[in-house]
This record gives C-alpha cells, structure tokens and sequence, in this order.
C-alpha cells in the first residue's frame, strides 16, 4: 500500500468494465481504496465497491471530502425529523425542499445515513475541509476521483466555452445559436429560473432540470 495508490476516475468506475478494471488492481489481502469527493458520484462508487465479491475490512473504504454532505429533505419538517441543521440558504424558495441541487437521494442517502449511523463499518467518512490533496489522500491502493467533471470543448474547439446558458461562446465572437451543451461539464449554475437552494454553486443536473430548462431551451434552437 503506497502513498496516493493508482489513480481513477469515477466516471471511469462507473462504467461497464471499470469496476472489474479497478478490482484487478487491489491487492488480495487488506485492499485499502480512497475516494475523493462528497457528492452522488463517491458514494456511488463506495456502493459498487460494497456490492462486489472483496471481503472489505472495517475503514477499508475510505471517502474524504471537503464540503460537508448534504441530504436532499423534501420539506424542513422532514430534514428535522433526520436532525441535521439546516440554514436559510439550504431551502429552495421555489419548492421548499432542503439541499434540492446538493443534497445525497435514494441509495447515495441510505448508504451515508448508515455509515454516519455506524451501521456500515467498511467505510470511512474523513472531512478534510483545506489540507493539500496529497495530505487528504493518504496510503492508498487506489485513489477514486469524484471530483466532478469537465467539459472536452477545450480539447476540440481551443478557447471556446460553455456560457451560464450551456450556449457554445468561441473565442474570438458570440454565443452560437445552434449548438448548446449538456451535462456537468457545461457547469450550468442555478438561477431564479431553475429555483434551489442559494448555498448550492455546484453544476446542476437531473431529470427535473432536463426536463423543465433544457428541453424547452432545445426546442427554441430547432423551432424555425
């Protein structure tokens, strides 16, 4: 077991093969695996890795984050009744839910609950909240970027951007009118339109999201 370990991404994990990829890595005994981020993607790696065939030890996975991990509660009676504290700047004015955008849903929000409960030992929460990533990673067989992601419009069109709209912006001119960008990797950012909670600065994504503001927006580009 090395400082750092073998580097992956969760996109990476995710996909079909990359678990298997990433297993054939460990070593047989005591394998140790290091995730890297707070959000939807680390726990659902930390899921993956629970429901293969390794006899994991108590603390072999590890999840370090640095911004606290939220849950999504669909009104402030129902984040109560879970007992975390909630701010102002957690509840969406639109709808009322607590950490709409941020927050962990379905089996993400089980498997944190029961590691925060105890009742999963095999992973470890460690909040890391400004040291270096080298200090944040540790001893390692593996190291599980869930990072979040970023867009391959750098790579093929140089200088160009996604604007606040997901619209493409070249370099050198205006937001093009026939070409918008979906995914995290456009990093499109909540608004008075799309409503959630104001704490939340992170990419937005989701079928609610998809639905109700890009496909609207997709419709105006082909509509003559």
């Amino acid at each position: 077991m090395a400082p750092g370990g073998v580097l992956r991404h969760s996109d990476d994990v995710l996909r079909p093969g990359g678990l298997a990829r990433l297993l054939r890595g460990l070593p047989s005994v005591d394998p140790r695996v290091t995730i890297v981020g707070g959000s939807h993607s680390a726990f659902a790696v930390a899921g993956v890795l629970l429901r293969s065939e390794v006899n994991w030890e108590p603390a072999a996975i590890t999840i370090r984050h640095r911004s606290p991990i939220r849950v999504t509660y669909q009104d402030i009676a129902s984040a109560r009744r879970g007992r975390p504290a909630v701010r102002a700047d957690q509840i969406c004015p639109r709808t009322g839910i607590v950490n709409r955008f941020g927050g962990l849903r379905s089996d993400a929000a089980d498997l944190y609950q029961r590691i925060r409960s105890g009742d999963e030992r095999r992973v470890l929460l460690s909040h890391i909240a400004s040291r270096p990533l080298v200090d944040l990673v540790g001893p390692t067989d593996v190291v599980v970027a869930a990072t979040g992601y970023v867009s391959a419009v750098q790579s093929l069109l140089p200088g160009a951007r996604w604007d606040s709209c997901g619209r493409l912006r070249q370099a050198a001119g205006g937001a093009s009118r026939r070409v918008l960008g979906l995914g995290l990797g456009t990093g499109r950012r909540r608004d008075a339109h799309t409503g959630g909670e104001p704490a939340f600065t992170g990419s937005i994504d989701g079928v609610w999201f998809y639905q109700n503001v890009v496909a609207p927006r997709l419709l105006e580009l082909i509509t003559p």
